[in-house]
C-alpha cells in the first residue's frame, strides 16, 4: 500500500515548480545594523558537509529492494525520507560514510556567508516543487563538538530540514538562498 501511494505522489507531483509569495510577512523583520536580519539559526563553532553523488530514481528505489536491511531503510531515511526524526537523533552520524555521503569540513573563513543564508528573512518569495526530495547535502552545525543544528537541502525540488534553528526557518529559501548555498558548497 505504502509503495503505492508513493507511486502516486510520483505520478502527481513530478517537479513541478510552484511559486510561494506571502506578501503580508514582507518587511515585518527590519534589518540589524550589520544588513543582516533576525536571530542566526545556529550558534557554531564548525560546520561538517555531506554530499552524496545518487541519482533521483536511484535515491527513490532505494526503497523498492526486497532484501531491505536496518541498514537500506537507515540509508532511505536519510536520503530521501526525515531521518532524523529530532536534533538528538545522531545514530545516523556513524553510518553517513558507508551510506556513501563524502564528509568535508567546512572552512571558518567561511562562516559569515553560511549566516547570511541561516538567518531569519521576512521575504517570503522563493520556489519550491512538489516532487519527492533527496536530500544528497547535509550540513552538521557544531558549537564546542557537540552537534546544536541539522540542515538536509535538496537543491533540486527546493525543498529542505532543518532542525536545531534558534529561530524561525519558515523564509528559508527566500532571497536566493538555495543559489547562495549552492555556489558555497559547490567550492568543496
Amino acid at each position: 500500500m505504502k509503495k503505492i501511494v508513493f507511486l502516486l505522489c510520483v505520478i502527481l507531483f513530478h517537479c513541478t515548480d510552484t511559486k510561494i509569495n506571502h506578501t503580508h510577512q514582507k518587511n515585518v523583520m527590519p534589518k540589524s545594523v550589520d544588513g543582516e536580519y533576525g536571530k542566526l539559526f545556529f550558534d557554531y563553532d564548525q560546520i561538517e558537509f555531506y554530499k552524496i553523488d545518487i541519482e533521483e530514481d536511484s535515491g527513490l528505489n532505494l526503497y523498492d529492494r526486497k532484501d531491505l536491511s536496518k541498514f537500506d531503510l537507515l540509508k532511505y531515511g536519510v536520503v530521501i525520507e526525515e531521518i532524523p526524526k529530532d536534533i538528538k537523533d545522531q545514530e545516523f552520524l556513524k553510518d553517513m560514510s558507508r551510506m556513501g555521503y563524502k564528509k568535508k569540513e567546512i572552512d571558518s573563513s567561511k562562516f559569515k556567508d553560511f549566516n547570511k543564508i541561516f538567518v531569519e528573512k521576512p521575504e517570503a518569495l522563493g520556489s519550491v516543487a512538489a516532487c519527492i526530495p533527496v536530500y544528497r547535502d547535509i550540513l552538521i552545525f557544531k558549537k564546542s563538538k557537540k552537534v546544536i543544528g541539522m540542515v538536509k537541502i535538496c537543491f533540486s525540488c527546493h525543498q529542505y530540514r532543518i532542525l536545531g534553528a534558534n529561530g524561525s526557518t519558515m523564509n528559508f529559501g527566500s532571497d536566493e538562498d538555495y543559489k547562495k548555498l549552492w555556489i558555497l558548497l559547490n567550492k568543496y
